[in-house]
Protein backbone atom coordinates (compact mmCIF):
# COMPACT_ATOMS: atom_id res chain seq x y z
CA UNK A 1 0.00 0.00 0.00
CA UNK A 2 1.08 3.61 -0.60
CA UNK A 3 2.16 5.78 2.07
CA UNK A 4 3.44 9.01 2.27
CA UNK A 5 7.04 8.55 3.86
CA UNK A 6 7.31 6.09 0.58
CA UNK A 7 5.98 9.43 -1.41
CA UNK A 8 8.24 11.39 -0.09
CA UNK A 9 11.34 8.74 -0.51
CA UNK A 10 11.02 7.64 -3.64
CA UNK A 11 9.41 10.74 -6.18
CA UNK A 12 7.19 10.04 -9.31
CA UNK A 13 9.04 9.12 -12.18
CA UNK A 14 6.89 11.80 -14.14
CA UNK A 15 8.36 14.64 -11.78
CA UNK A 16 12.02 13.92 -13.21
CA UNK A 17 11.52 15.32 -16.76
CA UNK A 18 13.00 12.41 -18.40
CA UNK A 19 12.46 10.49 -21.54
CA UNK A 20 11.58 10.55 -24.89
CA UNK A 21 8.35 12.38 -24.05
CA UNK A 22 9.14 14.44 -21.22
CA UNK A 23 8.18 17.53 -22.95
CA UNK A 24 4.52 16.45 -22.70
CA UNK A 25 2.47 16.85 -19.95
CA UNK A 26 -1.11 14.94 -19.56
CA UNK A 27 -3.22 16.15 -16.57
CA UNK A 28 -6.15 14.56 -15.56
CA UNK A 29 -8.70 14.34 -12.66
CA UNK A 30 -10.79 12.25 -11.19
CA UNK A 31 -14.13 13.03 -9.76
CA UNK A 32 -16.07 11.17 -7.31
CA UNK A 33 -19.90 11.37 -7.12
CA UNK A 34 -21.81 9.93 -4.52
CA UNK A 35 -24.79 8.33 -5.16
CA UNK A 36 -25.73 7.41 -1.18
CA UNK A 37 -29.34 7.91 -0.75
CA UNK A 38 -30.18 7.20 2.45
CA UNK A 39 -27.14 9.05 3.70
CA UNK A 40 -27.77 12.98 4.52
CA UNK A 41 -24.74 15.11 3.08
CA UNK A 42 -21.69 15.69 5.25
CA UNK A 43 -22.97 19.19 7.05
CA UNK A 44 -26.05 16.96 8.17
CA UNK A 45 -25.06 13.74 8.81
CA UNK A 46 -23.91 11.90 11.96
CA UNK A 47 -20.21 11.79 12.74
CA UNK A 48 -20.65 7.44 12.38
CA UNK A 49 -22.59 8.12 9.27
CA UNK A 50 -19.74 9.69 8.03
CA UNK A 51 -17.35 6.76 8.95
CA UNK A 52 -19.74 4.57 7.25
CA UNK A 53 -19.39 6.45 3.90
CA UNK A 54 -15.43 6.01 4.30
CA UNK A 55 -15.71 2.25 4.64
CA UNK A 56 -18.09 1.79 2.06
CA UNK A 57 -15.79 4.00 -0.46
CA UNK A 58 -12.61 2.09 0.95
CA UNK A 59 -13.97 -1.00 0.48
CA UNK A 60 -15.55 -0.31 -3.26
CA UNK A 61 -11.77 0.73 -4.02
CA UNK A 62 -10.39 -2.09 -2.86
CA UNK A 63 -12.85 -4.10 -4.98
CA UNK A 64 -11.67 -2.11 -8.56
CA UNK A 65 -8.21 -3.95 -9.66
CA UNK A 66 -6.82 -0.57 -10.22
CA UNK A 67 -7.21 0.47 -6.92
CA UNK A 68 -6.47 -2.76 -4.62
CA UNK A 69 -2.90 -0.62 -3.94
CA UNK A 70 -4.03 2.92 -3.05
CA UNK A 71 -3.43 4.19 -0.28
CA UNK A 72 -6.05 6.41 1.45
CA UNK A 73 -5.30 9.43 3.40
CA UNK A 74 -8.29 10.96 5.70
CA UNK A 75 -7.49 14.60 5.23
CA UNK A 76 -8.48 15.58 8.81
CA UNK A 77 -5.56 13.05 10.35
CA UNK A 78 -2.72 14.52 8.23
CA UNK A 79 -0.65 17.10 8.93
CA UNK A 80 -0.69 20.81 7.59
CA UNK A 81 2.85 19.95 5.87
CA UNK A 82 1.79 16.92 4.55
CA UNK A 83 -1.42 18.35 3.05
CA UNK A 84 0.72 20.53 1.12
CA UNK A 85 2.89 18.31 -0.31
CA UNK A 86 0.23 16.28 -1.46
CA UNK A 87 -1.05 19.58 -3.60
CA UNK A 88 2.38 20.48 -4.39
CA UNK A 89 2.49 17.23 -6.33
CA UNK A 90 -1.30 17.31 -7.50
CA UNK A 91 -2.15 14.22 -5.83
Amino acid sequence: MVTLSTMIQTPSAWLDGKGPHAGIVLSSRLRLARNLAPIPFPARARKEQLNGVIQSVIAAARGASPLTEAGFFPMNDIAEMDRTFLVERHL
